[in-house]
């Protein structure tokens, strides 16, 4: 809300719509922490548990963005040209001269958005935060940093062979964010290995399509679009069935481990068992031919 309503236009930083904005902040943030526990709850209980993500999030900050707009009697566009984050229009970060023309796509900047897409998932377009979130993932998980980074930059390359027009959201990150998380989703809640990575492309893929639709959708209302891409896909694949899942979660290394150790388990006891079975048959067997035998003379 502060990025998005609260820029330095003088009408949106004018005294009442501040004061009405920060209100809405403030009931926003305490209805999303409502909303979490219900839906937490709800679609917990499905079969597969599915995590509500940032659902909560979306339908607080879509309502919030549309009341502000409506209370304030803002102009649609408001903050196009002075926000320094934008998810309708493209704020630029770069000269006309270092701007690629409909004719020919610039990697180098292509890569640099791609980077850049780690930082817009918390609204912010710049290289140094970008670097720092990059840095935070890796200590917590260099396959999920691995992960979300190549989310990033499948999506940003993919929208810029795709059309010309969207290459400038490439170059300023605006087509990684919502690749990265829900690549670094996928990779969290399912157990990594070929099928994950199998399901976490086409799913980057399918989030890049479904963020195209949303911006065309939502840009004639001037309706930001959040994390909306990433929550569609991420909530459909993750309640599918089969694909493995960690029993515990902790951080992707420790899931593969997780998961090698419990097939270990499993096949152990199956192995003890037919042992077990094998030997009460035998057992059995002798028995009863025991028991034949001392029959027989009395018969």
């Amino acid at each position: 809300m502060k990025a998005i309503v609260l820029n330095s236009d003088e009408e949106t930083n004018s005294f009442p719509v501040a004061v009405v904005t920060w209100v809405t902040i403030s009931i926003g943030a305490a209805v999303t922490v409502i909303l979490t526990n219900g839906l937490g709850s709800l679609l917990g209980s499905a079969t597969p548990a599915v995590p509500c993500l940032s659902l909560p999030f979306n339908m607080v900050a879509v309502v919030a963005t549309l009341t502000l707009t409506f209370i304030n009697e803002l102009p649609q566009g408001h903050g196009d040209e002075q926000s320094d984050v934008n998810f309708t229009s493209v704020p630029s970060n770069h000269s006309d001269g270092e701007i690629a023309t409909d004719d020919e796509i610039d990697y180098g900047l292509l890569l640099q958005g791609s980077l850049l897409g780690m930082g817009q998932i918390t609204a912010i377009n710049d290289l140094a935060c970008s670097a720092l979130v990059v840095l935070a993932m890796m200590l917590f998980s260099p396959l999920l940093a691995l992960s979300a980074f190549s989310g990033s930059l499948i999506a940003t390359l993919f929208a810029s062979l795709l059309n010309a027009s969207l290459l400038e959201y490439g170059y300023n990150g605006l087509m990684g964010y919502n690749a990265v998380l829900t690549a670094s989703a996928i990779m969290f809640f399912l157990v990594p290995g070929w099928k994950s990575v199998i399901i976490t492309f086409m799913s980057v893929v399918a989030t890049l399509l479904a963020q195209i639709a949303f911006i065309w959708a939502f840009s004639d209302i001037s309706l930001p679009y959040f994390s909306l891409p990433f929550l569609v896909v991420s909530l459909g694949v993750l309640g599918s069935r089969g694909p493995p899942r960690p029993t515990v979660l902790t951080f992707p290394e420790h899931h593969i481990a997780q998961w090698k150790g419990s097939a270990v388990s499993l096949s152990a006891p199956k192995a003890s068992l037919s042992l077990v079975s094998l030997s009460q048959q035998s057992l059995h067997s002798s028995t009863l031919t025991e028991s034949r035998w001392r029959r027989t003379p009395s018969l």
